[in-house]
């Protein structure tokens, strides 16, 4: 069945139902319509056969009042595009769905997008389409003006954990060990309930005791009154936790101490603040850093303050430099313990150099911490081999052939070689000292002629600490229980002030490394550094440097730094000379080989360092100093001592970044007369070279390098064999010279006087704080280009 229309814009109705239209085609009476008209007043037509009405070009309304009436109610199926003009096209639709042929039913909206008037309900996802969106590819939820409310629950897809969902300024992702992660970079994150009253948000699961002190300022110490007042406010409450521990544990629950505990702590806190600000004004006006002495001034100048409490003159006092900077060293509060017989054991030396005038003026003692039996050797010096030898001698008695032993001493470089932790005993010491004295005052003679009588009759004569003579504490088993019950305890009291010592480290967020200062009125104490880490035995800064737990002094972060000092180091007579000669500005303004040669023959009767004579022998130069960066062993790199001349120490690198303008180096060694044979500097940082040249009138001197183009032949003598290798001769008089110290090298011999200048870069830099490399710098070092 077909409509035809006889003229255009009107229908030609064939069916005998008014208002009904039953299934067929529909199509233009003439060729030259564009369009076919369809009019009516309430509905346009009904489906009796099949409900569908197929649209093959384009169905279009221009209407203004269709919107008031219904276009399709059932299923509405166009081909090509549903157009409405200027008015709304309006719809009843159960369904709206694409052609099963079809991948996609497209909905494409207007200049601000699909408007949609209630509910958009989903069988499956919504999803952003990659190939449209352009970067950054986000499916953005904009809400209300209440927000986005998520009824149910905002889960994870089973791909990659890094993906999330994204807020407008951060991004909530689900994290692959489980978990949820919120990251706002530089956005504050505030947490809300949905009602006015105080909510609740729990951090963490399980019990936390510390808090970030990033987050606080100005913190100080509370007194004991102020933490009675808060004690006195609040209630006390029997409770069971609801995670964690399930006992019943007696406390109070903050909230409850109520604006009326909170305005009594407010209060207390301005008392507190008037009174530490009087305090602050006495320590000044009086000269004090005694919090005791401060408190009886207060007392005695103000009777009828009653808060001008002890507690608070220690925290008027804790912010002092004074105080900080001269604060007396620390008392050794640790217990000496072993957890058994020939576990642990404690090295050191007894000095006798200054009152004897026999051939042994050292004594090696070594003590078992567990039984306080003790071994001693008397020696001839104190250099590093002699002191490993004799312990290698007498500590197989001592521990009776036990293999599994801890030495500890006092770290001396002496008893470097034998140590394996940092510690001193000198109960035993200066028993033995005594001994010895009577021994000589009784006997006559030397103490070397007694030392092993005295320490037989002191391993055999009872000792209070282990209830019996040191060498039966093996023997007696009730005895060695014993023993083994005092060091269980002195193993806590240890870990008990190990933990006090952390936990104040970590309150004050800063320290004071000791400075080893002779007289009492120098600082005893160094700048404030920023702590950034500690263990049990060590604390260390933020710029890399450290101290023992145990010497540092706690300070709070941002302390004042001592302005002046009373006394200063004296001036070496090295100084004196180079500031009488004035070099220094010779240099700089002329950088001449002539000027350096005296500026160094002034500077080096000054030097007391042997050099490297263990790396490359003894007599391999009559004068050797190393400026710059030096370090010993595995220890952390520091300034060496005659750094301390910063005007040479500017005015030699001035001169060697003329010779060497795009080299770096960290270090120079400075050698007079050099005779050292075939080495290799293999300490020396990998790719950085040795940048070298001899100064002063002689003849000789060149430089071997080994080179595998080189033509001339060096002999390498091993110990059961020798080997050949080449290299080339180098001639660095006047003559800067770069190679890499980590091959093969000699120094020609020579006559005359040569200075030899050989700037370097140790592995030891890798080490080095930041505080020692600004040091340098200042003295000229190239090293902020390196």
């Amino acid at each position: 069945m077909s409509l035809r229309a006889p003229q255009p814009g009107h229908l030609c109705r064939q069916q005998p139902t008014a208002g009904s239209l039953q299934a067929g085609t529909v199509e233009p009476l003439l060729p030259t319509d564009q369009f076919l008209n369809l009019k009516a007043g309430t509905s346009l037509c009904t489906f009796t056969v099949a409900p569908r009405l197929r649209v093959d070009t384009e169905l279009c309304t221009v209407s203004t009042r269709v919107h008031t009436g219904t276009i399709v109610n059932g299923a509405l199926d166009v081909q090509s595009t549903l157009t409405g003009g200027s008015a709304e096209l309006s719809t009843e639709l159960r369904i709206l769905r694409a052609r099963p042929a079809d991948d996609y039913l497209t909905i494409t909206g207007g200049a601000q997008g699909t408007y949609l008037n209630s509910v958009l309900w989903t069988a499956s996802a919504i999803r952003a389409d990659n190939g449209i969106v352009s970067a950054p590819a986000y499916l953005q939820l904009i809400g209300g003006s209440t927000g986005v409310q998520a009824q149910g629950d905002l889960a994870r897809g089973q791909r990659a954990a890094a993906r999330g969902l994204r807020l407008r300024e951060g991004l909530l992702t689900a994290s692959s060990a489980g978990g949820v992660e919120l990251f706002a970079p530089n956005q504050a994150i505030f947490l809300r309930t949905s009602s006015a009253n105080d909510g609740e948000v729990i951090v963490n699961f399980g019990f936390q005791n510390l808090s970030d002190p990033k987050l606080k300022k100005d913190v100080e110490p509370a007194g004991l009154e102020e933490l009675q007042e808060v004690f006195d406010a609040v209630t006390r409450q029997w409770y069971r936790r609801t995670e964690g521990n399930q006992k019943r544990t007696l406390g109070f629950i903050v909230q409850d101490a109520g604006l009326r505990a909170l305005g009594r702590v407010q209060k207390a806190a301005g008392a507190e603040d008037g009174a530490i600000a009087l305090f602050r004004d006495l320590a000044d006006r009086f000269n004090v850093r005694d919090p005791r002495k401060l408190h009886q001034i207060a007392r005695r100048d103000h009777p009828e303050r009653r808060d001008l409490t002890a507690a608070r003159a220690r925290v008027a006092l804790q912010g002092d430099v004074a105080r900080q900077a001269l604060a007396p060293k620390p008392r050794s509060l640790g217990k000496s313990a072993a957890e058994g017989p020939n576990d642990r054991l404690q090295a050191d030396l007894v000095d006798f150099s200054q009152n004897t005038r026999g051939r042994n003026k050292y004594g090696l003692v070594v003590t078992d911490v567990f039984t306080r039996e003790v071994a001693t050797k008397a020696l001839p010096d104190k250099r590093a081999e002699t002191v490993t030898q004799a312990a290698a001698e007498i500590i197989p008695d001592l521990v009776q052939q036990e293999g599994n032993y801890v030495v500890t001493t006092d770290q001396g470089n002496e008893t470097r070689a034998i140590a394996m932790r940092r510690q001193s005993s000198t109960g035993p010491i200066q028993t033995l000292k005594k001994d010895l004295a009577g021994k000589v005052a009784r006997d006559g003679g030397g103490w070397g002629e007694h030392v092993e009588n005295v320490t037989q009759a002191y391993n055999a004569r009872p000792h209070e600490t282990v209830h019996a003579a040191p060498e039966d504490v093996e023997q007696q088993p009730a005895t060695q229980f014993r023993v083994l019950q005092d060091n269980a305890t002195k193993f806590q009291h240890n870990k008990k002030l190990t933990t006090n010592r952390q936990r104040r480290q970590e309150a004050a967020g800063a320290f004071r490394a000791p400075t080893n200062a002779a007289r009492s009125f120098q600082p005893q104490y160094g700048p404030a550094r920023d702590l950034a880490s500690y263990d049990s035995m060590t604390v260390r800064a933020t710029d890399g440097s450290e101290s023992l737990l145990k010497h540092a002094l706690p300070v709070f972060r941002g302390s004042a730094e001592p302005k002046a000092r009373l006394t200063r180091p004296p001036v070496p007579l090295a100084v004196r000379q180079l500031r009488d000669f004035n070099p220094g500005p010779a240099v700089m303004h002329s950088p001449s080989e002539d000027n350096v040669v005296r500026m160094l023959d002034l500077w080096s009767p000054e030097w007391k360092h042997r050099g490297r004579q263990r790396a490359i022998g003894s007599g391999s130069y009559e004068q050797y100093c190393t400026l710059g960066l030096f370090a010993f062993g595995g220890n952390e790199p520091g300034l060496s001592k005659a750094s301390v001349n910063k005007e040479a120490c500017v005015a030699l690198n001035h001169f060697l970044r003329t010779r060497f303008p795009s080299a770096t180096w960290t270090s120079i060694a400075v050698v007079l007369n050099p005779h050292i044979g075939l080495h290799r500097d293999i300490l020396n940082m990998i790719g950085t070279p040795n940048h070298a040249i001899a100064l002063g009138c002689f003849t000789g001197g060149r430089i071997w390098v080994e080179d595998d183009e080189g033509t001339s032949p060096e002999v390498r003598v091993m110990k059961h064999k020798t080997h050949q290798l080449w290299g080339s001769w180098i001639d660095m008089h006047d003559k800067p010279v770069s190679f890499n110290a980590r091959r093969f090298h000699k120094v020609e011999p020579h006559e005359g006087r040569m200075w030899a200048l050989a700037a370097y870069t140790p592995r030891a830099f890798k080490r080095c704080s930041q505080e020692t490399i600004d040091a340098a710098v200042s003295l000229g070092f190239p090293i902020d280009d390196a």
